[in-house]
């Protein structure tokens, strides 16, 4: 009798068995955020197209970022789908089971290509992330050098990894592990380094502003939701575990490798969703929490809802309801960039 079904006679699992139920419950939960990743997407993509040429040609870089990421993660979620399908069903009667077809067809092309396909939508999120924390950080270059240093070497691992994929071995145990363990940490280092300049910016940044905006909107820009998603808090939590699990070889660090391969693409996402959604922060927004200033006269674009106001001289002060606005000379123009009125001063709150 083998070992293996010594241990399952005796009640406790084989490794194998471990491995194959993280796995399916892998699958399960990369399944359900992929879904949610493609809803925020089309989500997205819907607001984008309501919005006037001027706001779709600021916003076009974040929809390119999320096409791309899409449709890389839909290849890889499927080349997945396909894996678990052909150890499961197709050919489940391979010699040596479900983990003798993955160990011999871990170096299949549609397997590599999917492989590729996570870590370049790797390659676009923390690209999206080290902007972002060049935006929030008012184009600090210091703050943001060192992300950079780290983004090039974990792809450079990431090449490395990819190549031994592509030979004959098992991903998680083979050779691919010494060069896959390095780009997982670089990854996570990375992301853990721009979560915390994000984190420390935003708390500071909320003190600045409480003179500035209202309580709700103080909310919007500094609070829970933005500190998780501007810093992608639970990516870098993932992230951690997925290291941890990988580099110590357990079962259990597939259904982490499956989860973490979707939220490469899902990370990103909800920042370009708030983006969309008009709740991020912009390069005005952090110029005025820079100043601390509660009246200041500037001259941004921005938009709430429906209604664009872009080239607008603004003149703010903060009042019990929020924030009132002197609109000199303004323009309001609808989605499709058609002017819907002209007054020579207006007064509104927000």
């Amino acid at each position: 009798m083998s070992s293996a079904t010594s241990n399952a006679t005796l009640g406790a699992p084989s490794l194998d068995i471990v491995f194959e139920r993280s796995m399916f419950y892998g699958t399960i939960f990369m399944t359900l955020c992929y879904g949610v990743c493609v809803y925020m997407f089309c989500h997205s993509l819907s607001l984008y197209f309501n919005f006037n040429a001027m706001l779709r040609k600021q916003y076009r870089l974040y929809i390119i970022i999320g096409t791309a990421s899409t449709a890389l993660i839909s290849v890889a979620v499927f080349s997945n789908i396909v894996l678990v399908q052909f150890m499961w069903i197709d050919h489940r009667d391979f010699e040596g089971g479900p983990m003798g077809y993955l160990l011999a067809t871990s170096s299949a092309w549609w397997q590599v290509f999917g492989t590729a396909a996570d870590m370049t939508a790797n390659f676009i999120g923390d690209g999206l992330l080290i902007y972002r924390c060049y935006i929030i950080w008012h184009g600090s270059w210091l703050i943001v050098i060192f992300p950079i240093v780290i983004y090039l070497a974990s792809m450079a691992m990431a090449l490395v990894t990819l190549v031994q994929s592509a030979k004959p071995g098992d991903f998680f145990t083979g050779m691919a592990v010494n060069f896959g363990v390095p780009w997982a940490v670089l990854s996570v280092a990375l992301n853990v380094y721009v979560t915390v300049a994000i984190i420390v910016r935003l708390m500071a940044a909320r003190r600045r502003l409480k003179g500035i905006l209202s309580k709700d909107a103080l909310s919007i820009y500094t609070g829970i939701s933005a500190v998780l998603v501007e810093s992608c808090l639970p990516f870098s939590v993932l992230g951690i575990v997925l290291a941890v699990t990988y580099g110590n070889a357990l079962s259990v660090a597939s259904a982490f490798l499956f989860i973490w391969g979707v939220f490469l693409a899902l990370a990103p996402q909800f920042i370009i969703f708030r983006v969309m959604n008009g709740k991020s922060w912009t390069t005005d927004l952090v110029a005025q929490a820079t100043a601390g200033r509660s009246n200041t006269n500037t001259s941004f674009g921005f938009h709430t809802g429906s209604m664009p106001i872009s080239n607008t001289n603004l003149n703010s002060s903060m009042t019990a309801s929020g924030i009132e606005v002197e609109m000199h000379t303004p323009t309001a123009i609808n989605n499709k960039g058609s002017m819907l009125f002209r007054v020579p001063k207006a007064e509104f709150r927000i």
